[in-house]
Protein backbone atom coordinates (compact mmCIF):
# COMPACT_ATOMS: atom_id res chain seq x y z
CA UNK A 1 0.00 0.00 0.00
CA UNK A 2 2.78 2.27 1.32
CA UNK A 3 4.79 2.17 -2.59
CA UNK A 4 1.65 3.10 -4.27
CA UNK A 5 0.73 5.97 -2.01
CA UNK A 6 4.24 6.86 -2.65
CA UNK A 7 3.95 6.35 -6.68
CA UNK A 8 0.36 8.29 -6.65
CA UNK A 9 2.19 11.17 -4.54
CA UNK A 10 4.89 11.36 -7.09
CA UNK A 11 2.72 11.91 -9.95
CA UNK A 12 1.12 14.20 -8.81
CA UNK A 13 4.11 16.02 -7.32
CA UNK A 14 5.46 15.68 -10.85
CA UNK A 15 2.11 17.46 -12.53
CA UNK A 16 2.09 20.37 -10.37
CA UNK A 17 5.41 21.18 -10.97
CA UNK A 18 5.18 20.81 -14.57
CA UNK A 19 1.84 23.06 -13.97
CA UNK A 20 4.00 25.39 -12.47
CA UNK A 21 6.93 25.42 -15.03
CA UNK A 22 4.72 26.23 -18.22
CA UNK A 23 2.33 28.57 -16.19
CA UNK A 24 5.76 30.69 -16.18
CA UNK A 25 5.66 30.17 -19.58
CA UNK A 26 1.86 31.70 -20.17
CA UNK A 27 1.88 35.11 -22.36
CA UNK A 28 0.03 36.93 -19.12
CA UNK A 29 3.31 35.83 -16.72
CA UNK A 30 5.83 38.23 -15.41
CA UNK A 31 8.71 36.42 -17.45
CA UNK A 32 7.02 36.60 -20.63
CA UNK A 33 6.53 40.56 -19.98
CA UNK A 34 10.25 40.85 -19.08
CA UNK A 35 10.84 38.75 -22.31
CA UNK A 36 9.08 40.91 -24.41
CA UNK A 37 10.83 44.00 -23.39
CA UNK A 38 13.96 42.77 -23.67
CA UNK A 39 13.54 41.45 -26.94
CA UNK A 40 11.45 43.89 -28.39
CA UNK A 41 14.13 44.49 -31.16
CA UNK A 42 14.77 41.31 -32.63
CA UNK A 43 11.75 39.27 -31.47
CA UNK A 44 7.54 40.42 -32.24
CA UNK A 45 5.02 39.38 -29.32
CA UNK A 46 4.02 36.47 -32.24
CA UNK A 47 7.59 35.19 -32.01
CA UNK A 48 7.49 35.46 -28.08
CA UNK A 49 4.37 33.46 -28.02
CA UNK A 50 4.77 30.83 -30.24
CA UNK A 51 8.25 29.85 -28.58
CA UNK A 52 6.60 29.90 -25.44
CA UNK A 53 4.14 27.29 -26.86
CA UNK A 54 6.92 25.18 -27.79
CA UNK A 55 8.49 25.06 -24.24
CA UNK A 56 5.02 24.57 -22.53
CA UNK A 57 4.56 21.84 -24.82
CA UNK A 58 8.05 19.81 -24.24
CA UNK A 59 7.75 20.38 -20.12
CA UNK A 60 4.78 18.40 -20.63
CA UNK A 61 6.13 15.98 -22.98
CA UNK A 62 9.24 15.21 -20.39
CA UNK A 63 6.52 15.04 -17.50
CA UNK A 64 5.23 12.71 -19.43
CA UNK A 65 7.92 10.85 -20.01
CA UNK A 66 8.52 10.63 -16.02
CA UNK A 67 5.47 9.75 -15.52
CA UNK A 68 5.57 6.72 -17.42
CA UNK A 69 9.09 5.44 -15.86
CA UNK A 70 7.38 6.26 -12.31
CA UNK A 71 4.34 3.51 -13.40
CA UNK A 72 7.35 1.15 -14.31
CA UNK A 73 6.82 0.84 -17.94
CA UNK A 74 10.46 0.51 -20.01
CA UNK A 75 10.73 3.62 -22.04
CA UNK A 76 12.87 1.78 -24.35
CA UNK A 77 10.17 -0.67 -25.34
CA UNK A 78 7.98 2.56 -26.24
CA UNK A 79 10.44 4.11 -28.13
CA UNK A 80 11.01 0.81 -30.42
CA UNK A 81 7.47 0.58 -30.50
CA UNK A 82 7.51 4.07 -31.43
CA UNK A 83 10.12 3.23 -34.06
CA UNK A 84 8.09 0.47 -35.81
CA UNK A 85 5.13 2.52 -36.24
CA UNK A 86 7.37 5.92 -37.48
CA UNK A 87 6.33 5.23 -41.09
CA UNK A 88 2.52 5.16 -40.93
CA UNK A 89 2.81 8.05 -38.59
CA UNK A 90 4.70 9.99 -40.94
CA UNK A 91 2.25 9.35 -43.51
CA UNK A 92 -0.68 10.23 -41.79
CA UNK A 93 0.80 13.50 -41.04
CA UNK A 94 1.86 14.66 -43.98
CA UNK A 95 -0.92 17.79 -43.58
CA UNK A 96 -0.10 18.42 -40.56
CA UNK A 97 3.98 18.32 -41.18
CA UNK A 98 3.24 20.81 -43.84
CA UNK A 99 1.06 23.09 -41.39
CA UNK A 100 3.70 22.89 -39.10
CA UNK A 101 6.44 23.80 -41.70
CA UNK A 102 4.13 26.85 -42.54
CA UNK A 103 4.05 27.68 -38.95
CA UNK A 104 8.00 27.74 -38.70
CA UNK A 105 8.08 29.78 -41.11
CA UNK A 106 5.78 32.07 -40.30
CA UNK A 107 7.39 32.66 -36.67
CA UNK A 108 11.20 32.99 -38.62
CA UNK A 109 10.15 35.11 -42.27
CA UNK A 110 7.38 37.30 -40.05
CA UNK A 111 4.87 38.37 -43.24
CA UNK A 112 2.44 39.20 -40.47
CA UNK A 113 1.83 39.51 -36.75
CA UNK A 114 -1.01 39.07 -34.72
CA UNK A 115 -3.53 42.55 -34.93
CA UNK A 116 -2.38 42.84 -38.97
CA UNK A 117 -5.02 43.01 -41.82
CA UNK A 118 -3.63 40.33 -44.11
CA UNK A 119 -5.30 39.30 -47.78
CA UNK A 120 -4.69 35.54 -49.19
CA UNK A 121 -5.89 33.79 -52.48
CA UNK A 122 -9.09 32.75 -50.60
CA UNK A 123 -9.26 34.51 -47.12
CA UNK A 124 -8.46 38.18 -45.78
CA UNK A 125 -8.89 39.20 -42.06
CA UNK A 126 -7.73 40.68 -39.23
CA UNK A 127 -4.96 37.81 -37.41
CA UNK A 128 -6.62 37.36 -34.15
CA UNK A 129 -4.02 34.13 -33.01
CA UNK A 130 -1.24 32.20 -34.82
CA UNK A 131 -0.03 28.53 -34.00
CA UNK A 132 2.70 26.64 -35.34
CA UNK A 133 -0.41 24.59 -36.82
CA UNK A 134 -2.85 26.85 -37.81
CA UNK A 135 -3.64 30.99 -38.19
CA UNK A 136 -6.89 32.85 -36.82
CA UNK A 137 -8.30 35.43 -38.74
CA UNK A 138 -11.56 37.42 -38.01
CA UNK A 139 -12.74 38.63 -41.46
CA UNK A 140 -15.21 41.71 -42.55
CA UNK A 141 -19.18 39.39 -41.20
CA UNK A 142 -16.63 39.64 -38.09
CA UNK A 143 -16.74 35.28 -38.47
CA UNK A 144 -13.62 33.63 -37.20
CA UNK A 145 -11.81 32.09 -39.91
CA UNK A 146 -9.11 29.33 -39.19
CA UNK A 147 -6.76 28.45 -41.76
CA UNK A 148 -4.11 25.77 -41.75
CA UNK A 149 -0.71 27.37 -42.18
CA UNK A 150 0.29 25.45 -45.24
CA UNK A 151 -2.26 26.81 -47.24
CA UNK A 152 -1.26 30.49 -46.20
CA UNK A 153 2.37 29.56 -47.41
CA UNK A 154 1.18 28.28 -50.43
CA UNK A 155 -0.65 30.84 -51.30
CA UNK A 156 0.45 34.93 -51.63
CA UNK A 157 -0.03 36.80 -48.75
CA UNK A 158 -0.98 40.70 -48.99
CA UNK A 159 -0.14 42.41 -45.45
CA UNK A 160 -2.70 45.35 -45.72
CA UNK A 161 -1.51 46.87 -42.50
CA UNK A 162 2.13 47.47 -43.63
CA UNK A 163 0.78 50.02 -46.89
CA UNK A 164 1.52 53.34 -46.27
CA UNK A 165 -1.41 54.29 -48.72
CA UNK A 166 -4.42 52.78 -50.70
CA UNK A 167 -5.10 53.03 -54.07
CA UNK A 168 -8.94 53.92 -55.45
CA UNK A 169 -9.72 52.77 -58.96
CA UNK A 170 -13.01 53.23 -60.53
CA UNK A 171 -14.10 53.62 -64.54
CA UNK A 172 -17.12 55.07 -65.01
CA UNK A 173 -19.38 54.76 -68.49
CA UNK A 174 -21.40 57.60 -69.63
CA UNK A 175 -23.77 56.95 -72.63
CA UNK A 176 -22.68 57.73 -75.73
CA UNK A 177 -25.16 59.75 -76.25
CA UNK A 178 -23.33 62.38 -73.69
CA UNK A 179 -22.40 65.77 -75.00
CA UNK A 180 -18.43 66.80 -74.69
CA UNK A 181 -19.24 69.47 -72.63
CA UNK A 182 -20.83 67.64 -69.82
CA UNK A 183 -18.19 64.81 -70.13
CA UNK A 184 -15.53 68.02 -69.65
CA UNK A 185 -18.10 69.42 -66.82
CA UNK A 186 -18.24 66.03 -65.10
CA UNK A 187 -14.45 65.50 -65.08
CA UNK A 188 -13.73 68.70 -63.53
CA UNK A 189 -16.56 68.48 -60.48
CA UNK A 190 -15.33 65.11 -59.66
CA UNK A 191 -11.41 66.46 -59.48
CA UNK A 192 -12.83 69.60 -57.63
CA UNK A 193 -14.47 66.89 -54.86
CA UNK A 194 -11.55 65.11 -54.86
CA UNK A 195 -9.15 67.81 -54.07
CA UNK A 196 -11.34 69.43 -51.44
CA UNK A 197 -11.81 65.92 -49.57
CA UNK A 198 -9.35 65.80 -46.43
CA UNK A 199 -8.29 61.92 -46.92
CA UNK A 200 -7.35 62.03 -50.51
CA UNK A 201 -3.70 62.78 -51.80
CA UNK A 202 -4.10 65.65 -53.80
CA UNK A 203 -0.96 64.90 -55.77
CA UNK A 204 -1.92 61.45 -56.47
CA UNK A 205 -5.66 62.19 -58.32
CA UNK A 206 -6.23 61.21 -61.89
CA UNK A 207 -9.54 61.65 -63.51
CA UNK A 208 -10.04 62.00 -67.24
CA UNK A 209 -11.76 60.75 -70.43
CA UNK A 210 -10.29 57.68 -71.42
CA UNK A 211 -11.53 55.81 -74.03
CA UNK A 212 -14.81 55.35 -76.46
CA UNK A 213 -15.81 52.08 -75.76
CA UNK A 214 -18.75 50.09 -77.56
CA UNK A 215 -20.66 51.01 -74.39
CA UNK A 216 -20.05 54.31 -74.25
CA UNK A 217 -18.24 56.96 -73.00
CA UNK A 218 -15.29 55.39 -70.53
CA UNK A 219 -13.92 57.88 -67.63
CA UNK A 220 -11.35 56.40 -64.93
CA UNK A 221 -10.95 57.67 -61.79
CA UNK A 222 -7.82 56.76 -59.28
CA UNK A 223 -6.19 58.45 -56.58
CA UNK A 224 -4.39 57.33 -53.33
CA UNK A 225 -5.49 57.46 -49.61
CA UNK A 226 -2.96 57.44 -46.25
CA UNK A 227 -5.98 55.30 -45.06
CA UNK A 228 -5.06 51.56 -44.82
CA UNK A 229 -6.97 49.83 -41.99
CA UNK A 230 -9.39 47.77 -43.81
CA UNK A 231 -12.38 48.54 -42.29
CA UNK A 232 -12.00 52.19 -42.09
CA UNK A 233 -11.33 52.16 -45.80
CA UNK A 234 -14.26 50.54 -46.64
CA UNK A 235 -16.42 53.19 -45.15
CA UNK A 236 -14.16 55.97 -46.98
CA UNK A 237 -14.32 53.94 -50.29
CA UNK A 238 -18.55 53.83 -49.92
CA UNK A 239 -18.91 57.43 -48.75
CA UNK A 240 -16.52 58.79 -52.28
CA UNK A 241 -18.87 56.00 -54.25
CA UNK A 242 -22.14 58.01 -52.60
CA UNK A 243 -20.38 61.32 -53.53
CA UNK A 244 -19.94 60.18 -57.00
CA UNK A 245 -23.67 59.10 -57.90
CA UNK A 246 -24.59 61.96 -56.18
CA UNK A 247 -22.99 64.54 -58.95
CA UNK A 248 -23.52 62.09 -61.53
CA UNK A 249 -27.33 62.78 -60.73
CA UNK A 250 -27.18 66.60 -60.22
CA UNK A 251 -25.35 66.37 -63.64
CA UNK A 252 -28.34 64.89 -65.28
CA UNK A 253 -26.26 62.15 -66.83
CA UNK A 254 -26.95 58.42 -67.12
CA UNK A 255 -24.12 55.64 -66.69
CA UNK A 256 -24.47 53.10 -69.75
CA UNK A 257 -25.23 49.53 -69.59
CA UNK A 258 -23.10 46.62 -71.72
CA UNK A 259 -24.70 46.26 -75.10
CA UNK A 260 -24.22 43.67 -77.72
CA UNK A 261 -25.11 43.67 -81.02
CA UNK A 262 -27.36 40.49 -83.13
CA UNK A 263 -27.19 39.80 -86.79
CA UNK A 264 -29.12 37.72 -88.04
CA UNK A 265 -28.75 36.89 -91.51
CA UNK A 266 -31.81 35.72 -93.92
CA UNK A 267 -32.23 33.15 -96.38
CA UNK A 268 -33.29 34.06 -99.61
Amino acid sequence: MYPVITTIFRICTIVLVADALANLFDSASTIYEKAREKMNITASKTMITLVGRIIKILIFIIAGFIIIKELGYDLSGLATGLGISSVVIALAAQDLVKSLLGGFSILTDRPFEIGDAIETKEFSGTVEDITFRTTRLRDLNNQIVIIPNSKIMDSYIINLSKKEKRRYNLKLTLELGTSAQKVNNLIEKLRLTFINHPSVMNDSIRVAFDDISINGIDIIINFYTEITDLKEYTKFKEGVNYKILDIIQREDLYLAYPSQNLYVKHKN
